[in-house]
């Protein structure tokens, strides 16, 4: 697999916006779906847990975002804490940003038991606990660090999977189905981009028969924003990208 991103810069008020589309031609076929087992009355037709990509090539649930941001706007918790939803049996959404110390909310909306478990960078635990019945809700605060939270359901349900990054600045977004994304108010400066994907390969089933595809993967470049200019850089997410991770 082979990705091509874009970014392009555009100065307003003395802030710059930030936009990139991420393209994916295929090198031997789209990534390949992993067989699941899914009670189809309670979680509807059978989700690939394999990496969405649209018709065009775009990747979803890429995280992109700068780096060592010392300057610009506070990153201000929302009125309601972000949500984590259950949908036919999968995290909603996929890839979840959140700030550092936040509260985050996840619910259930599907008429059977789920679990919520949740790990920190170190593998270790962060939150265990129930989604018994459609309408329950969980709230708890994510750790202040800056970090990917990795989320699966220990309920009979071990496609199941989510993320939460966590940031100290605003500055970050996650890809869209089309593979785009924008980020607002990025000061001028050089900074830099950080991509991350959390791997595409199938590597089999774990001990407890959840999916595992290749390690997460990380690519950065270096930008320069510039007032009444625009910035672009290319990224390639690719089998060689993927081997570099490792598993």
């Amino acid at each position: 697999l082979m990705t091509r991103t874009r970014l392009a810069g555009l100065s307003k008020g003395g802030l710059l916006a930030l936009a990139m589309a991420i393209l994916l031609a295929a090198c031997g076929g789209d990534p390949a779906p992993l067989p699941v087992v899914v009670p189809r009355e309670a979680c509807g037709p059978p989700t690939s847990p394999a990496p969405e990509v649209d018709d065009l090539g775009g990747v979803a649930h890429a995280v992109v975002s700068l780096e060592d941001v010392r300057v610009g706007r506070a990153f201000e918790l929302p009125d309601r804490p972000p949500l984590m939803n259950r949908v036919g049996c999968r995290f909603e959404p996929h890839v979840l940003t959140v700030g550092g110390g936040w509260p985050v909310r996840f619910r259930s909306s599907d008429p059977v038991i789920h679990n919520v478990h949740g790990f920190r960078s170190d593998g270790s635990t962060w939150v265990d606990a129930a989604l018994p019945e459609a309408g329950s809700e969980l709230l708890r605060v994510v750790p202040r660090s800056p970090q990917a939270l990795r989320i699966v359901c220990d309920s009979a349900h071990p496609w199941a999977l989510g993320w939460i990054h966590v940031f100290e600045h605003p500055y970050h977004a996650v890809t869209g189905r089309d593979g785009r994304y924008r980020i607002d108010g990025i000061p001028e400066g050089t900074y830099r981009v950080r991509l991350w994907h959390e791997g595409f390969q199938p590597r089999g089933e774990d001990a407890d028969g959840r999916p595992r595809y290749s390690a997460p993967i990380i690519l950065t470049r270096t930008v320069s924003i510039s007032p009444q200019q625009e910035t672009s850089a290319d990224f390639t997410l690719d089998a060689q990208s993927a081997r570099q991770a490792g598993d």
